[in-house]
């Protein structure tokens, strides 16, 4: 179910960046609910052995990321598709690149703070959560610019937000059995929340464009993200069982091999959305979707496959 989930946030998030190949821009939605079911499952997925020491771990969440983007970087700089004239940005887009690609950087700043969250045990988890929810709350009433969209703009007021999505994600690791009991008995009750988020979401979303004054309750967008990832987390769950029973059809290893590359597609999308600009709406799209994915796993695949045999010719030595 996890692949699942990262298919469909991959699909999400590729989509919020196509505005230009849709007729109407606005069209390309959907990047703060795609990033909501990334973070989500994140901290669902971090790992708690912390016995090693913070720097180990750090470094062994890092090695997961830092291989496939510095690879795919350096492909992009000898392609021409970036340059880099000083030091800042070399800093910004191979060691920490919130400026480049925000989401690989804010999930090297979650994880340093996330062994703090784990080291500081379960019962202070929902101190953490209302804690980061009201340092949310100030900066947005004190220190953003309501009167334009901004939350989830080019600042960094968002990893506010999206870190406490990851840390509902870890509420839902520690209360894993309640949440699956919950989700495969409501699972009606599930669906009807995620899809009613989407509702809320674009409803919101469409109301500020029309109505510029409702951006000071923009934070109701962020809102209905979160609901949007929880619930859609829960129906995803609840089909656990019947999804195992397809993971050898094509459509089940079609969902593994794209929720496995998540990282390249996303590192990918920028590039191939431009190559496809020229050709007419909806084939624009097609094209899109299938070089993104296709490349996205290749790139992956191709990436690891290489760091296991330098791995192993080193093991052998």
């Amino acid at each position: 179910f996890i692949y699942l989930i990262k298919t469909l946030a991959a699909a999400l998030i590729c989509n919020s960046h196509m505005g230009e190949l849709y007729p109407i821009s606005t069209m390309a939605v959907g990047g703060s609910l795609g990033n909501s079911l990334f973070f989500i499952v994140s901290g669902f997925l971090i790992s708690t052995k912390t016995e090693m020491g913070p720097a180990k771990w750090y470094l062994k969440r890092c090695s997961r990321l830092f291989p496939s983007y510095w690879v795919l970087n350096l492909v992009l700089l000898i392609f021409g598709v970036y340059g880099i004239s000083s030091l800042p940005e070399f800093f910004y887009r191979f060691i920490l690149p919130v400026k480049s690609f925000w989401f690989v950087g804010a999930i090297l700043i979650f994880y340093a703070l996330f062994y703090l969250v784990i080291r500081s045990g379960k019962q202070n988890l929902r101190c953490w959560i209302l804690g980061t929810t009201i340092i949310y709350f100030i900066g947005y009433i004190f220190f953003q610019d309501l009167s334009r969209w901004t939350v989830e703009g080019s600042g960094y007021f968002k990893f506010i937000f999206y870190f406490d999505v990851m840390l509902c994600g870890y509420w839902i690791k520690i209360n894993f059995a309640k949440v699956k009991e919950y989700a495969e008995r409501y699972r009606a009750r599930c669906l009807t929340g995620s899809v009613l988020s989407v509702v809320a979401f674009l409803g919101i979303r469409l109301a500020m464009i029309a109505v510029p004054v409702i951006t000071y309750v923009q934070f109701l967008v962020q809102a209905s993200s979160l609901l949007f990832a929880g619930f859609t987390f829960m129906v995803a769950l609840s089909f656990e069982p019947q999804l195992k029973n397809q993971k050898d059809s094509i459509i089940g290893k079609a969902f593994v091999f794209i929720g496995s590359s998540t990282l390249e597609i996303y590192l990918v999308n920028y590039v191939l959305i431009d190559v496809v600009a020229q050709f007419i709406f909806p084939i624009n799209m097609v094209l899109a979707f299938s070089m993104i994915f296709v490349a996205g796993v290749t790139a992956h695949y191709s990436i690891n496959a290489g760091m296991n045999a330098v791995v192993g010719r080193l093991g052998r030595r």
